[in-house]
């Protein structure tokens, strides 16, 4: 299958049932994303990067860290970094770091992939979380 076919697929599935309500606006939770994906692609794959230096699965520059996850979809990878942050969307500093953070930002990452390129079907029915 083209990737084109593979967004125009996803595109076409309603994910309104799924989206919960978070304040005024929509929201599709990662967990609900993937299944979506893995549900019509069981072949996708996600793939946490870890540091070559470290053998850590994030990346720092000595003061903050983030994470690197890549979705593939029949052969096409989609890679994403983003920083670690707090409930507040403040980078954390390395001294404060705890893996708890790191895992909860290796899902986040996850979405914006799968947002860009195999799940695009999202834009105009809900955001994800």
């Amino acid at each position: 299958m083209k990737p084109e076919s593979v967004y125009n697929n996803l595109k076409a599935i309603d994910v309104r049932p799924k989206a919960e309500k978070k304040g005024r606006a929509d929201y599709l939770s990662w967990a609900h994303a993937w299944d979506m994906l893995k549900s019509n692609y069981p072949q996708a794959q996600r793939i946490i990067y870890e540091s070559e230096h470290t053998g850590l699965n994030y990346f720092t520059d000595g003061r903050t860290a983030y994470v690197k996850v890549g979705i593939v979809v029949n052969d096409l990878e989609h890679i994403d970094m983003l920083c670690v942050m707090d409930h507040r969307n403040k980078s954390i500093p390395i001294e404060k770091l705890c893996s708890f953070e790191v895992n909860r930002q290796s899902n986040g990452p996850l979405l914006r992939p799968l947002r860009c390129t195999a799940l695009d079907f999202l834009y105009g029915q809900v955001r994800i979380y």
